[in-house]
């Protein structure tokens, strides 16, 4: 659960990044500040095998045990430079980075082969446009403002509107507009079902953050200390019957988790009115 469900933010992890750097010997001007902004590959693996080291529960369960947490740390310091685009020193060394690569591969810019295209989004839309597309979201917003939904039809038009959807993210639609266009996102069960969608596997997504979290939580809940959210924790699960017990120590454990990583609580991502 890092990537776009994870209840925290990367802050913490940048700040770390960025102080962890060895010198570069470039301190005039502002460029040690600027090569600080552009680490290496190396530097991103060695942090977040160094998070993961201290706490194995973020590991991923899959893969390399940190892709998640590298495609993610990745997007947050591209997002930081954003704004130095237009900055002179940043032009400067990416011109000069651009004549290196040109001067290293020049069988590369004479090669008469020409370059394979990567397929287009459209291409990747069989059997809809931007009609039935909107015919679709109508449908989902009407099935969503009722109490209760043809979820069969509602999966359905998901799936219908999955590639145009994915084209609309990397078109750079924000995430407030794609929950009012797709609100059943908003849901743990349409957000679960699209990230299964997106990335298939023999076991639902849900499911295994269920058991994986599950599995942690008693030695995560050890951790939580002087936390006034324990302290109302402990007190629901006193008064709560013996089948409840399973499901507050769930939810209880994800509304804790931010006070762990000493985040702050209104930054939880929330699913629903009721249930995070």
């Amino acid at each position: 659960m890092h990537a776009s469900i994870c209840p925290f933010h990367l802050e913490h992890l940048c700040w770390f990044l960025f102080h962890s750097r060895k010198p570069t010997g470039m301190s005039w001007g502002g460029l040690s500040y600027l090569i600080d902004l552009y680490p290496t590959n190396s530097d991103y693996v060695q942090v977040i095998k160094a998070l993961i080291g201290k706490y194995p529960f973020l590991r991923d369960v899959h893969g390399n045990g940190y892709h998640t947490w590298h495609s993610q740390l990745k997007r947050k310091f591209k997002t930081e430079r954003a704004p130095l685009i237009n900055n002179e020193e940043v032009k400067r060394v990416k011109e000069k980075f651009r004549q290196a690569r040109s001067l290293k591969t020049p069988e590369e810019s004479t090669s008469t082969c020409p370059k394979r295209l990567k397929p287009s989004l459209e291409s990747c839309i069989v059997g809809e446009d931007a009609t039935s597309v909107e015919a679709h979201i109508k449908v989902l917003l009407e099935q969503y403002r009722k109490l209760h939904p043809d979820m069969n039809l509602v999966k359905d038009r998901m799936m219908k509107t999955v590639a145009w959807r994915r084209r609309e993210i990397a078109e750079g639609m924000s995430t407030e507009d794609l929950l009012r266009r797709y609100p059943f996102l908003r849901t743990s069960a349409g957000l679960c079902a699209e990230v299964d969608a997106m990335h298939p596997s023999p076991v639902n997504i849900c499911h295994r953050i269920s058991e994986n979290f599950t599995s942690i939580l008693p030695n995560m809940l050890k951790l939580v200390k002087d936390s006034p959210l324990k302290k109302l924790y402990m007190e629901a699960r006193e008064d709560a019957l013996a089948e409840d017990i399973k499901g507050i120590d769930f939810r209880g454990g994800l509304l804790l988790l931010p006070s762990i990583f000493k985040e702050k609580i209104e930054d939880f991502i929330m699913l629903g009115q009721k249930n995070p």
